[in-house]
């Protein structure tokens, strides 16, 4: 991939998401489908790690106060 097209991706801006499909559950879930351009992409990517990363640090903190009573 060059550079350019990591900003211009099919004629998304470095910032836009297009809905192309959205279907909902009977048990309440839904499934969407989207394209992004490249910085959307990363952004959603390390938004995703950061949460799992900030969950996992805090079950272990929770599991050692529990140890500790």
């Amino acid at each position: 991939m060059i550079y350019e097209q990591q900003y211009y991706d099919d004629d998304l801006e470095y910032n836009d998401i297009r809905i192309t499909g959205y279907e909902e559950h009977k048990d309440g879930s839904a499934t969407m489908q989207f394209e992004c351009s490249y910085y959307v992409k990363s952004a959603l990517i390390e938004a995703g790690m950061l949460s799992l990363i900030k969950k996992h640090l805090d079950e272990m903190e929770d599991t050692e106060h529990l140890k500790n009573e």
